[in-house]
């Protein structure tokens, strides 16, 4: 029944199914329960989604069926602890819990410390509550496949010895106060998604995160990270190692094209993000990072990376957003840029960019904002224009205007020492030699008469 609209009570002949295993009343305006019935109901089916509706209820007493292998409630009003549903189980047997998400909700209170009751445990969704304190210990034992706890207030380290690496394919820990270096993930050969933005991670980027070959996601942004930009980055988001496209699992926002973008449930996402933004970062660009031929998003925004941009960003021909605004880059931007078909996003504001913006490209395209902050840049789209000395021009090819006006100059100085030459050549005979000047002065009095 979901997207049905049967809402906002519970049809009361429901309760009366005494032989279901799976309810999806997903979406359908229910947000009046009779809480007693509601529960004592559902927490006995094995597959169960009542996600999106505005149910309100403290859950603090409620406790899932060791039976319930799928219990999706996310979206509601929620509230209280979820010690009593995660480790106090019902009937006999181990629990068969396999996908638990009660993501945006108002949940609160610390982790409990019985995931060992979990073992079948693979996709976790607490992200968008009120969770407080660290990750304990017992998640280690679980299996996870998906690990989502944005946007809650959990804090400490988050080192990789606290969980279970073997089958992970997303962690999600983003907008929470995690502090203490970035995790070495080398043992995290399936890992697409990784995103650690808005903590308080500190260091390097680890070397680690080069062997995630399969990484199709990774956000980094708003930490504490200093150094430079790992060169051996191009090792991910490799076609090689990418059969198939990334089936997301759950709606995942993904901050690309200067803003947070929705993609749903089980939509398919093919593409790369990197985003490294509102960090320290510092040195050059490295030029392999623009081998990754899959990325689609790339932001390394406000940091202190230095040195030109690298002609080669050229090859990154499927990149629709691209961010290195709020940098100490310099020199030209490169025409090779121009090669970059799909874009549609740019920022390259703020900078210590000169000369013209190339010409015949798409940045004509795109308003000023994304080129303001640069003193000595010129041109579409930006007000200022440029003057002859400010042109764009490439050492290495000379452009056709420059031949021309190489052999005019030449031109003319050879002519005017060829004048000069002959001048003195016979003004100085002339003078020197007596009879050629009295013949001189004959002719010319001849002619006058």
């Amino acid at each position: 029944m979901g997207n049905t609209s049967i809402g906002p009570n519970v049809p009361p002949w429901l309760y009366t199914q005494q032989s279901l295993r799976i309810l999806d009343i997903y979406g359908s305006g229910i947000s009046t329960i009779d809480k007693d019935i509601f529960w004592n109901f559902v927490v006995g089916i094995e597959d169960v989604d009542i996600s999106n509706n505005l149910i309100s209820d403290d859950i603090s007493g409620v406790t899932l069926s060791a039976n319930v292998s799928h219990f999706h409630a996310s979206d509601n009003l929620l509230s209280g602890s979820i010690l009593s549903l995660l480790c106090q189980l019902e009937g006999n047997g181990e629990s068969k819990l396999v996908q638990l998400d009660l993501s945006y909700n108002h949940l609160s209170g610390a982790l409990p410390h019985c995931w060992t009751n979990r073992k079948s445990l693979e996709f976790l969704s607490l992200g968008s509550n009120k969770l407080i304190g660290k990750v304990p210990p017992s998640f280690a034992s679980l299996g996870l496949q998906l690990l989502d706890l944005s946007d809650n207030s959990f804090s400490s380290e988050f080192s990789s010895s606290m969980l279970n690496w073997t089958n992970l394919k997303f962690l999600i820990l983003e907008k929470n106060n995690f502090s203490g270096s970035l995790p070495n993930l080398y043992m995290a050969r399936h890992l697409e998604v990784l995103k650690l933005r808005t903590n308080q991670f500190m260091g390097n980027i680890p070397l680690g995160i080069c062997m995630l070959f399969s990484l199709r996601i990774l956000e980094l942004a708003d930490n504490k990270l200093f150094r430079s930009i790992p060169s051996c980055l191009c090792n991910i988001t490799n076609p090689n190692n990418i059969d198939a496209q990334l089936d997301l699992g759950e709606m995942m926002r993904i901050f690309t094209k200067g803003r947070e973008l929705d993609h749903q449930p089980y939509a398919y996402f093919r593409s790369g993000v990197i985003d490294l933004s509102a960090n320290s970062l510092s040195g050059e660009i490295p030029k392999e990072l623009f081998s990754i031929t899959l990325l689609w998003s790339l932001n390394i925004s406000r940091n202190h990376l230095t040195g030109k941009i690298p002609k080669e960003i050229g090859a990154l021909k499927n990149l629709e957003s691209l961010d290195l605004s709020h940098n100490r880059f310099s020199g030209e931007i490169p025409s090779t840029i121009s090669n970059l078909s799909f874009l549609a996003c740019l920022n390259l504001s703020y900078n210590n960019l000169i000369r013209q913006i190339p010409l015949g490209t798409q940045i004509q395209g795109f308003d000023s904002w994304s080129s303001v902050g640069n003193r000595e840049l010129c041109g579409d789209p930006l007000p200022k224009k440029c003057n002859k000395k400010e042109e764009t021009h490439d050492d290495s090819k000379p452009v056709e205007g420059d031949e021309d006006d190489g052999f005019l100059k030449s031109l003319y100085l050879g002519m005017g020492v060829g004048f000069a030459a002959g001048f003195w050549g016979i003004c100085g005979s002339l003078f020197l030699i007596r009879a050629w000047r009295h013949r001189f002065f004959r002719w010319f009095d001849h002619l006058t008469n």
